[in-house]
């Protein structure tokens, strides 16, 4: 596998490492002189292709050739960055707090999946994140990894860590390491880990995981979910990510479940929003990243989801209707446009939907709270 990447990205064009942080932006005639390279061309490095991967960290011979070195992707029309996969809905835990619920659609096809792979490459997106459910539960989940990155793909995966040591993982992504592993982490001890994961075990298989991934030196950040089991331990779980060189970050909520269900919020531990100013960062959701779930419904993001458009039922171009069909999704009610706490709110209007329609609506979500008639977002 090359370990670089030359892509089309959001008008522009650049030169990306595979498996660690890093890019450079090229000239459109460079990367057209790379595209039309013929095969006498592509067995000599050009001494400016050179310079770029230098700068990249790049201290292996130049003498193997641009096909061995870069993977050259083709220009699209679309302009995408990046795009989170959910491969499959199944997971080997039984989180309480889990916003997917309990009902998982059944796991596609292979050759389905791949057909998606191959949608998502034509948005553009350089960037794809591998998720779940738990996406290294399933059983092809060796070829979709491997094809995301024959794709010309940077691929990162989120996952519990648990299967992180299973025979059928370890070989590739040791091998063919992903730009970061994202795994989450519910706790420092046992009790308080396998009493929200409901898996007897896992908290070892999850320790496992972690020192397999150092090891292997993967880069890995660590996801605290803090509970109301584990929030005596967060200094222990920053611990659990700083002796092996991981980034750490802590979320401190939990939203209700897609379907609607408010049982997720009973883990979650007593949250004051002391944000005082809005975001200076626009959504881009729908515009510059997408989510596709395991049926490959594409939607603005994770939680603002549709099934209105879907990478196996096109009948139109999906990547032209996806952006419209966001501004459809994120538009703010109107009853949002005139409230005196807009200009601080952070919250987006499929965040606020979802807590709507589980009928819990905290001051974190809203600063109305429960007064329906000023939060009303049933018209856009």
């Amino acid at each position: 596998m090359q370990p670089f990447i030359c892509s089309p990205l959001l008008g522009g064009f650049v030169i990306a490492q595979r498996n660690r942080p890093g890019i450079v932006d090229i000239t459109e005639d460079e990367y057209k002189e790379l595209l039309h390279e013929s095969p006498s061309e592509q067995d000599q490095t050009p001494d400016w292709l050179g310079g770029y991967l230098r700068e990249l960290g790049y201290h292996g011979s130049l003498n193997r050739g641009t096909q061995d070195l870069l993977c050259v992707r083709q220009s699209t029309r679309h302009q995408f960055a990046k795009a989170s996969y959910e491969i499959v809905s199944r997971c080997n835990y039984r989180c309480s707090h889990c916003y997917l619920g309990s009902e998982r659609p059944k796991e596609l096809r292979t050759a389905d999946k791949i057909l998606i792979l191959q949608q998502i490459a034509n948005s553009g997106a350089l960037m794809l994140q591998l998720t779940g459910g738990e996406p290294l539960l399933s059983s092809d989940f060796v070829t979709i990894y491997l094809a995301a990155h024959e794709l010309g793909m940077v691929v990162m995966i989120s996952t519990n860590g648990s299967l992180l040591t299973d025979s059928r993982n370890t070989e590739v992504i040791a091998t063919t390491p992903p730009y970061r592993v994202t795994i989450s982490c519910y706790g420092a001890t046992r009790q308080s880990y396998e009493s929200l994961t409901g898996i007897a075990g896992s908290f070892q298989r999850f320790l496992a995981g972690l020192n397999w991934s150092a090891s292997c030196k993967l880069r890995v950040r660590l996801n605290i979910i803090l509970t109301k089991t584990n929030e005596s331990e967060l200094a222990r779980m920053v611990e659990l990510a700083d002796e092996r060189g991981f980034e750490h970050h802590t979320y401190r909520t939990i939203a209700p479940t897609l379907a609607g269900d408010a049982s997720t919020q009973a883990a979650m531990v007593d949250y004051r929003d002391r944000s005082h100013k809005k975001s200076s960062t626009r959504c881009r959701a729908g515009k510059s990243f997408f989510h596709v779930d395991c049926q490959g419904n594409v939607s603005p993001c994770m939680i603002a989801r549709s099934t209105a458009l879907n990478l196996l039922n096109c009948e139109s171009s999906v990547w032209d209707e996806l952006p419209r069909l966001a501004d459809e999704m994120l538009a703010p009610a109107k009853k949002c446009v005139n409230c005196l706490w807009k200009k601080t709110c952070q919250t987006c209007r499929p965040k606020l939907e979802l807590h709507q329609k589980a009928g819990v609506l905290p001051t974190y979500i809203c600063k109305k709270g429960g007064e329906e008639s000023d939060v009303d977002c049933s018209q856009s």
